[in-house]
């Protein structure tokens, strides 16, 4: 009789631990709405920062210190918006997906009083989003973080160039 229950004993563990990282993820899905918005608003004051530091490294000279350290600057901003800007996108997906799918887990996980009950494995696939979104949303994470720093450079070296200018 223990072989017996122990199959719904760690059933019910599973949908447990799933009920848990589903609520984490909603609420991770819930902020990144939010994030989303700021990313694509920074993205493109990252731009014009790039534009700007262009033109300055110019004014500054290509063969100074702060000339090259602005070039530098500029061309890592550039090679960082544009994996972040395909970070995005590919999250973007990933959110759809999950969103989509949103009825079918939370039926599976009796979390809301919704209808849709999907089969175990369109539940499992919805799951699979769910932690690639979770994985995606890190890395998005990290990847903000990095630019966030080449933003504070870019203003050092933008406040240098000015207190360069006579």
């Amino acid at each position: 009789m223990d072989t017996n229950q122990t199959p719904a004993v760690s059933q019910v563990a599973s949908t447990e631990s799933d009920r848990e990282e589903w609520l984490g993820a909603m609420a991770e899905h819930a902020k990144y709405e939010a994030f989303r918005n700021r990313i694509r608003n920074f993205l493109l004051n990252l731009n014009t920062m790039r534009e700007s530091l262009q033109i300055n490294s110019r004014i500054a000279g290509p063969d100074t210190e702060l000339g090259k350290a602005m070039v530098a600057l500029s061309d890592d901003m550039f090679d960082k918006t544009r994996k972040m800007d395909k970070g995005v996108t590919v999250l973007n997906k990933i959110y759809t997906e999950a969103d989509l799918r949103k009825p079918l887990i939370e039926a599976h996980l009796e979390l809301g009083a919704g209808s849709a009950v999907g089969t175990f494995a369109e539940t499992q696939v919805a799951l699979d989003h769910l932690k690639q979104f979770g994985i995606g949303n890190t890395l998005l994470k990290q990847m903000w973080d990095s630019l966030l720093a080449c933003s504070r450079r870019g203003h050092l070296y933008l406040r240098m160039a000015r207190s360069q200018v006579p």
